[in-house]
C-alpha cells in the first residue's frame, strides 16, 4: 500500500461521514436518481442469477451516484458476505448503520458484523 492510500481512504471516509450526517438530518429523504435505479435493478437481477461479483459492481455504480442510499450499502454488504469478503462486507454494513442507525434490522445487522469479525483473517485486523 502506497503512502497516499491511507490519506485517500481517510478522505473517502470523511466524505462519507459528511454525506451520512446530511442524510440523517434531512427531514425529507432524497429519491434515488434514475441512473442509480437502473443499476439497482440490474444488481438485483445479477443476485437472482447468482452473479455476485457483477452485483457488487452494479451496487458500486449505484452508490457512486447516490452514496447516501442505505439499502444499497446493506445489499452490497450481504453480497460481499456471500463472496466471503467479510472485511469489505463489514464496512458496507457499518455504512448502512451510519445512514440508518434506527433501522428495524439494526440489531441483526450489528450481530452480523460481530459474526463476520470473527471470520476476518487475523492479519487483516
Amino acid at each position: 500500500m502506497g503512502s497516499r492510500a491511507p490519506a485517500l481512504y481517510r478522505a473517502q471516509e470523511a466524505a462519507f461521514e459528511s454525506v451520512a450526517q446530511s442524510y440523517r438530518n434531512a427531514s425529507v429523504k432524497p429519491q434515488l436518481p434514475e441512473e442509480a435505479v437502473r443499476y439497482k435493478v440490474q444488481a438485483e437481477l445479477a443476485v437472482q442469477q447468482k452473479r455476485f461479483d457483477d452485483a457488487v459492481d452494479l451496487y458500486d455504480k449505484a452508490l457512486g451516484i447516490a452514496l447516501w442510499w442505505a439499502p444499497g450499502h446493506y445489499n452490497r454488504g450481504l453480497i460481499l458476505g456471500e463472496l466471503k469478503d467479510y472485511e469489505e462486507g463489514i464496512r458496507a454494513l457499518q455504512k448502512y448503520l451510519k445512514l440508518e442507525p434506527n433501522a428495524p434490522n439494526a440489531r441483526a445487522v450489528q450481530l452480523k458484523i460481530y459474526e463476520w469479525e470473527s471470520l476476518v483473517p487475523r492479519a487483516a485486523k
